[in-house]
């Protein structure tokens, strides 16, 4: 292919309808995009940390992110209060154990009612009759699209039957592996000398449960409550001043799926149904948190974007003060929007935390791209009018499309080098953004070109000869300031520089590297109110496992080593600044045994003295082995196959002084480390791990790619600068804008407290994604005037006349942009929105102001590049596809 920009005016309507062929397939990958802020998103899938993490959670279950739910009523004990407990419970119980038989039936009846042009609610509901699990589904899925509609049409019908198959084959797969709650909880019980488990709602001969309803039924399902003092704020809370049962607790324990966002939104969905029937559910555990992380996130994205673009079009119709001028870039930015995260759903790859700024990243790019070469059309429109629109049109474009490549190819490779990161969401976040920068360098070379050739002339025409170019606008002024204090007083601007930098760099030293996931949510959030429910009612909202190994098959029976564990469990709940709420354990069920072996009296809820007789007590003991692993299912959370190591779950909450961040969660592990080292014989053995122990680590990962990255991506572009512009000193003297602009951001970070977290980390590569852009605008543009005779200074202030204008309009986009998301309600949108504004004033600074007073200090030569050198080659090659050198 030659001569790429000559083609595309050539063929412009061949071109468009390629493009827009594409775009439409590209963009039906947005239908295919989720969103993933899981660990399994991020973590290195070889860390041994996290391998040990993955094989305790197959051995013991995910015990550290579960669905965990407070319910609570007017009158809790109430018959009506027991029996919509009952459906909650039984609606989540069909996520674990599916009803395959009546799978045909449900069908049918769906099949049924999509024959009929009208769907009346009645009907429906009456239809599908005693399958009351189905109906409930129905029912909340029905309200959900439709509210309180009583007659809906065949087409949303359709809609709704989409939707509850869609759930249907949710629980088909059976994700739920544990789920703990009175209704499904097992007491234990030592009549006759033999141990069992006895439901605590006894169940008829159907299976199905009988709902207390008399006075003395319902004081027997509060006696069998309260006959286990591990149920105590376990499965339900008493309220300190009444001494009453206030709520009941539900606990939701996941299979070691991947994504469980779909399964979240079930369980709240159905927890949403019970609401509006007044039964007060809170709701909160990693999985809820994860979820309302994603929905806050796309809403945001999908509610400012809008208002982003509005806000750059504005800048656009400041800049260009025509309609084509506003048009052709925003389609750009659209295009090139639709094109990453299209490809990313075409190929399965999920949005995440960091991935959320890829749209903004592409506007910020796409817009810079295409304010350049519209400013090079309206600079040199006259050749339109001398040449013909086919010749001056290609002689536009040409003029700019280097400098255009230039910029893309060097922020492609920034963007590729956070492939050097660990954590798999930067990878990931590093290619599709490079990726985007060559899509947007491609569309805005062909769409632009394209449409201004079919485009009529003569009103722009009129236009141009309109406009009153001696007329001295607000940035023209702005622009001879800048030329003024980079000519005249570089010295005063590199010393304020350089204070900014010593600034900044103590600001580094003050930056945190904490992630709280909490925090990102506002102050009255039902996700931070919740969280305090839970908290306070429940020990916690997610945990971590403390494995110990006695050494010994069977060696955890013996009553030395649980005496040992029980100790260790007293201290982590008894230590107020460890944020541990509760402890489970397998101690729990020994001394639940003896006291149940011993007539129920309290005073043996205890470790008995003797191996034998927990192992008799263990022998006799008829639990159920529902998955024949060799465990009973009541125990698999808590010791191995062969009774060697057993698992003690911590629950960790929030309290008044401090939140658990990363920082906070490092000091409380190193705290009970040393704890268990120092009170366990060498005999026994012990690895703690879990979600908040691999959150921890997934910190320390954060910073040093970070690190890794940020100075690999400057080391890089300062080479690829060395050998564009055969000058050391210019390779040098192009990091400066880019490193003051990141080091000033990260500095104000540090001197604010606002900490180093998975949002905030992406900043940095943003800011020099950007800030390259601008420089070597700047760079090449000084390069051409310099090689026809001018001194420096005169270079600097006619670079800055004619590149200085796009890099402000450009900058003047980004920042309103940005100041947009600041309206958000959503914490990590509003800090990505303060901290790119600054960092893009910054970037914009150190282009027009620090870098040309640094090259006017140290007074570099740029001459045209020879015919053997790399920048010619790399022209030559350009050359091959149609592009010509600026100016």
């Amino acid at each position: 292919m030659e001569k790429y920009i000559k083609f595309v005016l050539k063929y412009p309507k061949f071109i468009l309808l390629f493009f827009f062929i594409l775009t439409v397939f590209m963009g039906s990958g947005l239908l295919k995009l989720k969103m993933d802020n899981s660990i399994e998103a991020f973590m290195p899938q070889e860390d041994s940390e996290y391998l040990y993490y993955n094989k305790v959670r197959e051995q013991f279950g995910d015990n550290g992110r579960f669905y965990i739910m407070s319910v609570s009523g007017e009158n809790l004990f109430d018959y009506k209060m027991l029996t919509l407990f009952d459906n909650i419970v039984s609606d989540i119980e069909a996520y674990e154990s599916y009803d395959f038989e009546k799978d045909g039936a449900r069908r049918d009846i769906l099949n049924e009612f999509l024959l009929m042009d009208q769907v009346a609610y009645n009907d429906l509901i009456t239809t599908i009759g005693g399958d009351k699990c189905f109906l409930r589904l129905v029912e909340r899925k029905y309200h959900g699209l439709f509210g309180e509609k009583e007659i809906i049409s065949k087409r949303a019908f359709r809609k709704l039957k989409k939707s509850v198959l869609k759930s249907l084959a949710l629980m088909k797969n059976e994700v739920v592996a544990d789920f703990i709650s009175p209704y499904t909880a097992k007491g234990i019980t030592g009549e006759n000398d033999m141990l069992e488990s006895y439901d605590l709602i006894g169940k008829d001969d159907s299976g199905k449960r009988v709902i207390p309803r008399t006075k003395d039924e319902i004081m027997l399902f509060k006696q069998r409550l309260f006959s286990n003092p591990a149920f105590a704020d376990g499965i339900y809370h008493i309220n300190a001043e009444t001494n009453k049962i206030e709520s009941f607790g539900l606990v939701v324990k996941f299979n070691n799926v991947i994504d469980r966002d779909p399964y979240a939104r079930e369980i709240k969905e159905i927890a949403d149904l019970y609401l509006s029937k007044g039964v007060n559910i809170i709701s909160h555990g990693a999985p809820v948190v994860n979820l309302c992380f994603n929905l806050y996130m796309m809403r945001d994205m999908t509610v400012f974007l809008p208002f982003v673009m509005l806000a750059v079009i504005i800048v656009f119709y400041f800049n260009f003060r025509t309609i084509r001028g506003v048009i052709l870039p925003l389609l750009c930015l659209i295009c090139a929007d639709l094109w990453v995260l299209g490809l990313m759903g075409h190929l399965g790859y999920k949005l995440t935390s960091l991935g959320i700024a890829i749209p903004t990243l592409m506007m910020a790019i796409g817009s810079s791209y295409a304010i350049h070469i519209l400013n090079q059309y309206y600079i040199d429109y006259n050749l339109l009018l001398t040449s013909g629109r086919r010749k001056g049109l290609a002689s536009v474009m040409s003029h700019v499309s280097l400098t255009v490549l230039l910029a893309g190819f060097t922020t492609f490779v920034g963007f590729m080098t956070l492939m050097s990161s660990a954590i798999i969401g930067t990878r990931e976040w590093g290619v599709f953004s490079a990726i985007g920068v060559l899509f947007t360098v491609i569309i805005s070379i062909s769409i632009i070109p394209a449409m201004l050739y079919l485009l009529p002339q003569k009103s722009i025409s009129e236009k141009v000869s309109k406009t009153d170019y001696t007329k001295v606008r607000f940035v023209d002024k702005l622009i001879s300031f800048f030329s003024r204090l980079s000519v005249d007083h570089y010295k005063m601007v590199v010393f304020i520089a350089v204070c900014v930098l010593i600034f900044s760099i103590v600001g580094l030293f003050k930056l945190r590297v904490e992630t709280q996931f909490l925090k990102y949510f506002q102050e009255d959030d039902p996700i931070r109110v919740n969280a305090k429910v839970i908290d306070s009612n429940f020990g916690g909202h997610w945990g971590f496992n403390i494995l110990i190994d006695s050494g010994e098959i069977d060696g955890i029976k013996q009553p030395e080593f649980l005496e040992h564990v029980e100790k260790i469990r007293l201290w982590l709940v008894n230590t107020k600044d460890l944020h541990i709420g509760r402890t489970d354990g397998f101690s729990d069920f020994i001394k639940t045994m003896n006291m149940a072996m011993n007539n129920d009296d309290p005073a043996f809820y205890k470790i008995p003295d003797s191996f034998y007789d927990i192992n008799d007590y263990l022998e006799i003991f008829s639990g159920d082995d529902n998955n024949s692993d060799g465990r009973i299912d009541d125990f698999e959370s808590f010791v191995d196959y062969d009774f060697k190591v057993t698992n003690i779950i911590a629950r960790l909450h929030d309290n008044i002084e401090s939140s658990v961040g990363t920082g906070e969660i490092k000091r409380v592990l190193s705290k009970v480390d040393q704890y268990v080292k120092n009170i366990l014989p060498e005999k026994y053995s012990y690895k703690i791990t879990g979600y908040p122990q691999i959150y921890v680590k997934f910190s320390d990962y954060l910073v040093q790619g970070q690190i890794q990255s940020l100075l690999l991506c400057l080391v890089v572009v300062g080479i690829i600068m060395i050998l564009l512009f055969e000058n050391f000193k210019v390779g040098c003297l192009a990091l400066i804008p880019m490193s003051v602009s990141v080091c000033f951001t990260l500095g104000v970070m540090g001197w604010v407290d606002i900490p180093l977290d998975i949002v905030t980390s992406v900043i940095a590569s943003v800011t020099i994604g950007i800030g390259v852009d601008d420089t070597i605008h700047f760079l090449n543009t000084f390069r051409h005037y310099r090689g026809r005779g001018n001194n420096i200074s005169d270079t600097i202030v006619k670079t800055l006349q004619v590149s200085g204008r796009a890099i402000l309009y450009t900058s003047f986009s980004l920042v309103l942009g940005f100041s947009v998301l600041c309206l958000s309600t959503f914490t990590p949108v509003i800090m990505f929105g303060v901290l790119m504004s600054i960092s893009m004033v910054a970037t914009t600074l150190g282009a027009l102001v620090v870098l040309p007073a640094c090259i006017k200090s140290v007074g570099i030569e740029l001459k045209p590049a020879k015919a053997d050198s790399f920048i010619w080659r790399y022209i030559s090659l350009a050359k091959a596809f149609g592009f010509k050198e600026e100016y």
